[in-house]
């Protein structure tokens, strides 16, 4: 598992995301109908994985800075409407990748939705989670409506200590894959494929696998 502590352009750029982008994200849950704060929790710590697991690739030699350039522009991008908001996909040497980040630390299972496993699959999936003593209510009560503030650093010269651990990864083919059943205990909003963490193939070994077997 390889440890990364968040610094400030990721922790800022995927807050900025989240207070930007939420009005114009898909509500794919009932909790996050229910929870505005939730819904833009689950934004940030999905986008501070994804821009984490960008710059590690980009330390660890699997894209080049040019490419990590243009992820990143596309990963950021915001439109509007509902279903156009999440277009951004990572595609290293013909494979498409998927950033799954666990919104709660202590969640242990990584989960793709049935519906996106089944019709809008990804080559890999790459399994993150995170280490924080955020309180969300606290973070997006402040932070979206002093967005200025915090980019100027004017009231914000420290920012919370954030480690995203990347555990792994797993191709779609892979038969360590659990379907989800009828009132399942990690999938309760809907149905999922699910995988625990720790049963991820190490993620010092994607560079090997993308590039030994890159069609």
């Amino acid at each position: 598992m390889e440890k990364i502590k968040v610094d400030y352009d990721t922790f800022i750029t995927s807050l900025w995301f989240a207070c930007s982008s939420a009005s114009q994200t898909f509500l794919r849950t009932k909790k996050s109908k229910k929870n505005i704060n939730l819904h833009l929790w689950r934004i940030f710590t999905g986008k501070l994985g994804e821009y984490s697991f960008l710059k590690w690739c980009l330390d660890y030699g699997i894209v080049s800075s040019i490419d990590f350039q243009k992820f990143r522009s596309e990963s950021f991008s915001i439109y509007f409407g509902t279903t156009n908001v999440d277009s951004f996909d990572l595609v290293i040497k013909d494979y498409s990748l998927d950033i799954k980040t666990t919104p709660n630390h202590k969640n242990r299972y990584m989960i793709v939705p049935e519906d996106q496993f089944e019709n809008h699959s990804k080559d890999i999936y790459v399994g993150l989670s995170i280490k924080h003593k955020l309180s969300i209510g606290k973070l997006f009560n402040i932070s979206c409506t002093e967005l200025n503030e915090l980019f100027n650093k004017r009231r914000y010269n420290s920012f919370p200590s954030i480690v995203v651990n990347i555990h792994g990864f797993i191709s779609k083919d892979d038969p360590k894959w659990e379907k989800s059943k009828e009132n399942d205990m990690i999938c309760p909003e809907k149905k999922c494929y699910k995988i625990k963490l720790s049963e991820l193939t190490p993620i010092k070994e994607l560079k090997g696998y993308i590039f030994r077997n890159n069609i």
